[in-house]
């Protein structure tokens, strides 16, 4: 089980099933994150064709609130930068949970 996975199912995200594909899941607790690579677009809504709001980097901490699946499998995480204050959504292979 990858590490999205694993930490995932141990925080509550519902896991993508064709059943929930494309629904937000709602999840009781934020938890603490950072980012993978420098320059991660943080978007206004879960597509990458959405408005750019900000940029994050490796340096900068985030708290998530939840997580998006798209229906080919893709997952968001929607999230806030406590660097810079800029809360939206960015693609989860950019997140370090």
């Amino acid at each position: 089980m990858g590490l999205f996975s694993a930490v995932a199912l141990a925080g509550g995200v519902v896991p993508a099933t064709a059943a929930n594909a494309g629904q937000a899941t709602a999840r009781p607790n934020s938890f603490a994150c950072g980012f993978d690579a420098d320059g991660v677009r943080i978007h206004k809504d879960h597509s990458t064709s959405s408005a750019v709001l900000g940029l994050a980097y490796r340096s900068h901490s985030c708290r998530g609130y939840g997580d998006w699946y798209t229906p080919e499998g893709g997952g968001w995480v929607n999230l806030t930068d406590l660097t810079t204050g800029v809360t939206g959504w960015v693609a989860w292979t950019y997140v370090d949970y």
